[in-house]
């Protein structure tokens, strides 16, 4: 018996409303998958800093790693491709260990002296900035006047802690947050493997650690730096604290004296060689009786053994070998 006719014009009002319904439901997933196409892979999303949220819309493909700690930190997670723009500094290989990924992206900034009209050039959709200097608190001003995307880095690493906040920050800002996780996992099994190695050492080595900026002198690493932190986790004093040194300077023969080191570690930032540091400062009649000259402990090494991107912990090795081995090498090219 058929339902009548009424009935039956019911049912069909129904199903037509069910079906358009169904549409517009498939039809309003459509849209809201187009108007958000990156939330698969977790943008927009908020990032906290020091200085404050940066929201971050979509993943970042067009990068501009102004400061050097920056871009070696990206390089170690997202490689070059991603990136548009690096300090010079990072692309010479006694400075960077990743200066060979660093050669393959297009464009290079000011290392220092950041020219924000250079970084808006290259069209950014997200800008590395760390606030070191007075140039790129001026930079950082000018981006955000603009409109791009800035995630700041608000000092310079002063302990491995912070260096390794860093890759974890930076790894969430550019969707690699796996990567991050694992290289930050790596990098405190070797912090620790270092401090187990010393903590048995009953002699605690009296340290001064000294950058050679080119021809500008001798500068002491004091409280403060991730090398002062450094110099700890190698099982050693920073002897520099005994000649008056509350932060990082310029060094005279006088302090160094006073400061009487059993131990020099110098960082070779600018290429100079064992062999013009020493024939140089270092061969001042007037520092004849410090310990670490007197017996010839001087170890030398180059900036790269000390990346942001590593926290050091190259530098950290090799530092604490040396310091606890005497057979160990005391020059590293």
């Amino acid at each position: 018996m058929r339902a009548p006719t009424a009935v039956r014009r019911a049912l069909a009002l129904v199903a037509a409303l069910i079906m358009t319904s169904a549409l517009m439901a498939c039809a309003g997933a459509g849209a809201s998958e187009d108007q958000h196409p990156a939330a698969a892979d977790g943008y927009p999303r908020t990032l906290k800093t020091d200085l404050g949220d940066v929201t971050i819309k979509s993943r970042p493909e067009r990068i501009v790693a102004a400061s050097t700690n920056a871009a070696e930190i990206a390089l170690s997670l997202v490689g070059s491709d991603r990136l548009i723009g690096v300090p010079e500094w990072s692309t010479e290989d006694r400075h960077s260990p990743f200066a060979a990924e660093a050669r393959q992206v297009g464009h290079t900034v000011g290392t220092v002296a950041n020219d924000p009209e250079q970084i808006l050039a290259l069209n950014p959709d997200l800008v590395l900035i760390t606030l070191a200097h007075d140039t790129e608190r001026d930079a950082l001003k000018v981006l955000q006047q603009a409109g791009v995307p800035t995630l700041v880095l608000s000092h310079f690493p002063s302990v491995t802690t912070d260096a390794l906040a860093d890759i974890s920050l930076i790894g969430e800002a550019l969707g690699a947050e796996q990567k991050a996780t694992e290289l930050v996992g790596q990098l405190r099994g070797r912090l620790d493997a270092v401090k187990q190695a010393v903590a048995g050492s009953t002699v605690k080595p009296r340290v001064v650690f000294i950058s050679m900026w080119l021809d500008n002198g001798p500068y002491a690493t004091g409280p403060g730096t991730i090398n002062h932190d450094l110099v700890t986790l190698a099982g050693a004093a920073n002897a520099i604290e005994d000649a008056g040194f509350d932060s990082s300077g310029y060094l005279d023969p006088e302090q160094l004296v006073k400061a009487a080191p059993t131990h020099i570690v110098t960082l070779d930032s600018g290429g100079v060689g064992l062999d013009k540091l020493t024939n140089g400062f270092l061969k001042n009649p007037a520092l004849a009786s410090v310990p670490a000259i007197a017996k010839d402990r001087i170890l030398v090494l180059p900036d790269r053994m000390f990346s942001p991107a590593q926290a050091g912990i190259e530098g950290l090795e090799l530092m604490a070998k040396w310091l606890h081995d005497p057979n160990a090498a005391r020059e590293v090219q």
